[in-house]
């Protein structure tokens, strides 16, 4: 991947002055991590709008009770993440919207060091912190988008390297200057108004994963920077925990589903069919690699490696359906956004 440092100016932008942010979270059945989100972000004075996609567990009446004057959007179905920040969007008139999921928590200044970022980085449409677990251990925060260069980093092992030494380096502070990269993770992304509104926001066709790849490839096509600050730092609370609480097939499906759009959207058809190849390569390679480590080196499969062969399985199987079928079925009934 093209990494690319960005150097802050020493003297702001005009737009640098006082930045006006509001802040869109997305609810779904978030109750138990709302309180935290909206109370981080409401201390440091910031205007939120929350969209809610058909809560059944108490979220929209947690939200009128504590914070009765907080903008509430409230949709009678699950629309998506996607969708659901458009709406919020549509609802904002600042020149940057954070987009947030719930179970952020966001540690006193670090919204105002985004806004500043992006203030004084007049060619960055996005800026995106590093997100990081309760226990203060890495995240993902940033990644490669579909193309034959990343298959093959998948393929061999790349990929899968990089995130294990960026994970290792992370306590040592390593290499922490704002980059830009190719796509930054939708569960905090702070970005410009007039370039989120040239490209006229997400995609709504992806319901569930990648719409903020696609969202940041588009804007990398354009001219647009998108870039990882990781000299900020929010809390993650249940990052990438869908797949793990529910155990079906329901989440690998939809990760299937939106990745092979994402492929086919952005790739010649040759390309993206060799990418969704290799992913689906990739998935049994590595399924059938945990299961005879776990038999080796432990003489049994542990309930963590079972959990590991048996998620690469439904990968594979799954991406082994869609090239079959040329689509994937989904199963829609709600959920954790």
């Amino acid at each position: 991947m093209n990494i690319q440092h960005v150097t802050v100016p020493a003297t702001p932008s005009k737009e640098a002055h006082k930045p006006k942010v509001e802040v869109v979270v997305v609810t779904c059945n978030s109750s138990q991590y709302a309180e935290a989100c909206l109370d981080s972000i409401l201390e440091g004075g910031y205007q939120v709008i929350v969209v809610d996609n058909a809560s059944s567990d108490g979220t929209v009446e947690l939200i009128r009770k504590r914070w009765p004057n907080i903008t509430l959007i409230e949709n009678s179905l699950n629309i998506g993440y996607g969708s659901a920040c458009n709406l919020g969007f549509a609802s904002s008139k600042a020149d940057y919207v954070l987009f947030s999921n719930a179970d952020v928590v966001y540690p006193p200044d670090s919204i105002r060091q985004m806004s500043n970022f992006l203030a004084r980085c007049p060619d960055a449409a996005v800026v995106a912190p590093q997100l990081i677990y309760p226990d203060g251990t890495w995240q993902l925060s940033y990644a490669d988008t579909p193309s034959v260069w990343t298959a093959l980093k998948d393929i061999f092992g790349v990929s899968w390297a990089r995130r294990k030494l960026r994970r290792a380096l992370w306590p040592i502070k390593v290499d922490r200057r704002p980059r830009r990269v190719l796509f930054v993770a939708g569960a905090a992304m702070l970005v410009r108004r007039t370039a989120f509104a040239a490209t006229h926001g997400f995609d709504e066709s992806f319901y569930f994963y990648a719409e903020e790849s696609d969202l940041c490839m588009r804007l990398n096509k354009q001219g647009w920077g998108v870039v990882f600050n990781p000299t900020v730092n929010v809390v993650h609370v249940a990052g990438g925990h869908s797949v793990r609480v529910d155990r079906s097939d329901r989440f690998v499906r939809e990760m299937v589903n939106s990745q092979s759009k994402l492929a086919r959207k952005h790739l010649p058809p040759k390309q993206a069919q060799f990418y969704l190849e290799c992913q689906w390569l990739f998935f049994k390679v590595a399924g059938f690699a945990w299961r005879v480590a776990g038999t080796i080196l432990c003489n049994r499969l542990t309930a963590g490696v079972s959990a590991k062969v048996e998620l690469f399985r439904m990968y594979s199987d799954v991406f082994r359906e869609y090239m079959s079928d040329g689509s994937v079925r989904v199963r829609r009934t709600g959920g954790v956004l």
